[in-house]
């Protein structure tokens, strides 16, 4: 999307596929829950993971806008990029 840098678009990548643990090409909710947060790395999953599993469990549904029980890569990438666009000022 020409709305993210290549840095941004390249870590939205990066991070779909590390949560995609099957490498089916879809995040399963049990992938999306099982991420753990490095707050000490600068591309951490952190973006991507939420300390409150109530708040993950939601974030996952509004992704997933087939309601299939998996988010694929244009969803993810859709909630993402708007996600950090929201955070630029």
């Amino acid at each position: 999307t020409p709305l993210l840098t290549q840095d941004e678009l390249d870590h939205l990548i990066d991070s779909f596929d590390r949560i995609d643990q099957d490498r089916d090409g879809y995040i399963t909710l049990d992938e999306f829950l099982s991420l753990k947060p490095n707050q000490s790395h600068r591309n951490s999953l952190a973006l991507f993971t939420q300390y409150n599993i109530d708040s993950s469990k939601k974030i996952f549904v509004v992704m997933d806008s087939a309601q299939k029980g998996v988010v694929p890569w244009s969803d993810f990438v859709l909630f993402y990029t708007c996600k950090l666009l929201a955070t630029k000022d």
